[in-house]
C-alpha cells in the first residue's frame, strides 16, 4: 500500500478529537442528540483548520447504526459499523463529495436537482458535501435555491468555504452557519507532541514551536511540514536548527539581537545583523513580521504576565525574561510601528535591503525615552519639591487685574463730567474737615481730563491685558476720537478690534481682513493695502466691502468707505498681528518654568527643546 500522509492518517475520526473547534463541535452533537438536524449547513473558515473533517463526521453520525456516547455525553459515531467504515474510506454512495470549483456551471446543478429527489441507497440520510461551494457561478446558485430550501426529507447539504463573502445572502439565509476559527499555536503543539509520540519520532521541544508557528493556525499545514522534516532528515532527530534550515526560517537569536542594538546604540552592530539576515537568504519581510511578534511578547511580559505563557521553547523563555527591562515600553511600541510602516514600504521598495539597513540604523539611533521621576530622584530631588502649585490660569490673572480695569472704567468721560457737574453742588465740593487735619489735608482730586488725542492711551496695565489676550477686540469708544475725529493710528492701533468685529459678522472674512494693513485715511476713505503674497485674502475683502465698511462705522463709531489696493505695505504702517499659536505656547512654558527652577535644571541637563508644531 502507498503511504498516506499525516494529515490523512491522523484525520479526526470522532468529534472529540477535532482541534481547537469546540464550539462548532458542540453545537452540532447537541443538535443530533435532540433530533434537530438542519437540512443545510455552511462551514466558513481559514484553511486547514476541519471544515470538511467535520462534514463527514456529521454524515457519519446521522448515519451510523450503533451510534456511541462520549465523555461528554454527547452522541459520536462507532466507526465499526457498515456505514461508518464506508463514509470513512470514501466509498458511501450516498454521501456526495462534490468540488465546487469545477462543477461551478448552471447544468452541474441542474444534474444534482435530478439526483436529489430519490431515497439513498444503504444509508439513512442522502448527504451532498460541496466543498469550495463560493466558486460555483451566480446562475448554479440561483438554480440551487429552491432546492436548497425544501430539499426532501432525505437529502442534507453542507457546504464548506474559505470566502464566505462570495456566497450570496439569498443561499446563507437557508442555511445554518459555522465560523471556525484558527487553531492557536499551543493546541497545534500539543497535537504535534500526540502525533509525534503515535510515530515514534524524535522532535525537540524548539522545533515542535517553529513547526506549530510556521503553520500559522493551519493544523493541516503543521503536518504536511512535518512530513517534510521528516523526509528532510530521515531518522536523525529533528531539531530547531534543523527546522530552520530545511524552511528558511529565522531563529529568535536575529530578533534578540535586534532588541540588543536598540539597547547598545551601537550602529556598526545593525548593520552586521542586516548583513546576517541578507547572508541567510531571509526575505526582509518576514523578518519584520516576526520582529513585531517578538516585541510584542516583551511588552506581553512587561505587562504583568509570566514567560511561562509565551509560545515559544523554554530557553528563549528564559531569555524573554531576562531582557525584558533592557528597553522602555515606548522604546518597544516604536519599534513595532517602524516595523510596521517599513513593511508596508518593502513592497514596492527596489532595493528592500537598503531599506532594512536604514531600519537598523534608526533603531540603533533612535532617542530613549526616560522615566522622569526616576531622573529627578537620581538628582536628588525629593517628590515634595517638583510638585508646586501651577501658575496662575488667564481666568485668575484677569480676576486679579480687575479691582484696575474698574477704577479705569470709573473715570468719566466729558460728558458724565458735565451730566455730574449739574447733579448737585454737595457732590462735588470735597468732603469737610471733621478732625485735626484742618487746610493740610489733601487738595480734591481735579476732575477727570478728557482725551488730548483720537484715543485715550492705555494705562500699562491694558497693555499687558491685551499681549496676553492676543489682540482682543477693543470697544469702539477706545478707538474714537475727540470731536468725531479719527486719525490713521487710531485705526492701526484698533485694527485687530476691527477685524473681530467683522468676525461676528462672518468669520472668514475677518480672518481675512487682518493680512491687510491701513496705510492711507484721507477724503472720507480708508485705504487697506494687501501684499502680493495674500492675493486670495484680498479678494475676499473686495467682495464684501460693504460689510467691513459697516463694521467700521459700528467699531469706531465714524463713517468711512473702505477702499482696497495691492502693494507693498511699509513696516512702520503694519498693524499689530496676533501672537501665534506657538509664540503663546512658549511664552506660558516660560512662565511655568519661572517658578519651577527643577525642572529649568532637568530641562537643560537633557538639552531638550521645545517642539514648534
Amino acid at each position: 500500500m502507498s503511504y498516506r500522509v499525516m494529515a490523512r492518517r491522523w484525520r479526526p475520526q470522532t468529534f472529540a478529537e477535532v482541534v481547537g473547534q469546540e464550539h462548532v463541535t458542540r453545537t452540532l452533537q447537541r443538535a443530533i442528540a435532540r433530533g434537530r438536524v438542519a437540512h443545510a449547513y455552511i462551514f466558513t473558515g481559514p484553511r486547514g483548520v476541519g471544515k470538511t473533517t467535520t462534514a463527514r463526521l456529521l454524515a457519519k453520525t446521522v448515519n451510523c447504526h450503533n451510534p456511541q456516547t462520549g465523555s461528554d455525553g454527547l452522541p459520536e459515531p462507532c466507526n465499526d459499523c457498515p456505514a461508518c467504515d464506508d463514509i470513512t474510506s470514501g466509498n458511501a454512495l450516498d454521501v456526495i463529495e462534490i468540488d465546487g470549483a469545477s462543477n461551478n456551471r448552471v447544468d452541474d446543478v441542474r444534474q444534482l436537482r435530478e439526483t436529489v429527489k430519490y431515497t439513498p441507497t444503504s444509508l439513512q440520510k442522502k448527504i451532498y458535501i460541496i466543498d469550495e461551494v463560493h466558486m460555483l457561478s451566480v446562475s448554479a446558485f440561483n438554480a440551487l435555491l429552491k432546492t436548497l430550501e425544501e430539499p426532501p426529507d432525505h437529502a442534507m447539504f453542507i457546504f464548506a468555504t474559505t470566502e464566505i463573502h462570495k456566497v450570496p445572502a439569498t443561499v446563507l439565509s437557508r442555511c445554518q452557519r459555522f465560523d471556525f476559527k484558527r487553531i492557536s499555536t499551543r493546541e497545534i503543539r500539543k497535537q504535534i507532541e500526540r502525533i509525534v509520540a503515535g510515530d515514534k519520532l524524535q522532535v525537540d521541544e524548539e522545533a515542535q514551536v517553529a513547526i506549530a508557528l510556521k503553520a500559522d493556525g493551519a493544523l493541516r499545514d503543521a503536518l504536511s511540514v512535518l512530513d517534510q522534516l521528516v523526509a528532510y532528515q530521515g531518522d536523525e532527530p529533528i531539531t530547531g536548527e534543523v527546522v530552520r534550515q530545511a524552511l528558511g526560517l529565522i531563529g529568535t537569536e536575529i530578533y534578540f539581537r535586534t532588541t540588543d542594538v536598540a539597547a547598545t546604540g551601537e550602529i556598526g552592530e545593525a548593520l552586521k545583523l542586516a548583513e546576517a539576515i541578507a547572508g541567510g537568504g531571509h526575505d526582509p519581510r518576514e523578518y519584520l513580521r516576526g520582529l513585531q511578534q517578538h516585541v510584542l511578547r516583551i511588552l506581553f511580559l512587561k505587562a504583568g504576565a509570566g514567560a511561562s505563557e509565551l509560545d515559544v521553547a523554554e530557553e528563549d523563555r528564559k531569555r524573554y525574561d531576562e531582557s525584558k527591562d533592557r528597553l522602555a515600553d515606548e522604546d518597544l511600541l516604536r519599534i513595532g510601528e517602524w516595523a510596521a510602516e517599513a513593511e508596508d514600504l518593502l513592497r514596492d521598495a527596489l532595493d528592500p535591503q537598503v531599506r532594512l539597513e536604514l531600519l537598523l540604523v534608526r533603531i540603533a539611533r533612535m532617542d530613549r525615552a526616560v522615566d522622569l521621576g526616576a531622573l529627578l530622584e537620581s538628582m536628588g530631588v525629593q517628590p515634595g519639591q517638583y510638585q508646586q502649585p501651577l501658575p496662575k490660569s488667564s481666568a485668575e490673572t484677569a480676576s486679579d487685574r480687575k479691582p484696575a480695569a474698574e477704577k479705569k472704567a470709573a473715570k468719566a468721560s466729558p460728558v458724565d463730567v458735565k451730566s455730574s457737574e449739574s447733579s448737585s453742588a454737595e457732590e462735588q465740593k470735597p468732603p469737610e474737615d471733621d478732625g485735626d487735619d484742618g487746610d493740610e489735608g489733601p487738595p480734591p482730586e481735579p476732575p477727570p481730563k478728557t482725551p488730548s488725542g483720537p484715543t485715550s492711551s492705555p494705562e500699562p496695565d491694558e497693555e499687558e491685558d491685551a499681549e496676553e489676550n492676543n489682540g482682543e477686540a477693543g470697544t469702539g469708544d477706545s478707538s474714537s476720537a475727540e470731536n468725531g475725529q479719527l486719525t490713521l493710528v487710531d485705526v492701526r492701533e484698533g485694527w485687530l478690534g476691527l477685524c473681530d468685529e467683522v468676525s461676528r459678522e462672518r468669520r472668514t472674512l475677518g480672518v481675512a481682513l487682518e493680512a491687510g494693513a491701513p496705510t492711507m485715511m484721507e477724503n472720507g476713505a480708508v485705504e487697506v493695502t494687501f501684499e502680493p503674497d495674500f492675493r486670495f485674502d484680498h479678494d475676499q475683502v473686495m467682495r464684501n466691502r460693504d460689510l467691513v465698511t459697516k463694521a467700521f462705522r459700528r467699531y469706531f463709531g465714524v463713517s468711512k468707505r473702505v477702499v482696497i489696493r495691492n502693494g507693498p505695505v511699509a513696516e512702520a504702517l503694519r498693524p499689530p498681528r496676533r501672537k501665534t499659536h506657538t509664540e503663546q505656547r512658549r511664552e506660558r512654558f516660560e512662565e511655568l518654568l519661572k517658578d519651577r527652577p527643577v525642572w529649568r535644571e532637568m530641562i537643560e541637563r537633557l538639552e531638550l527643546k521645545m517642539n514648534g508644531k
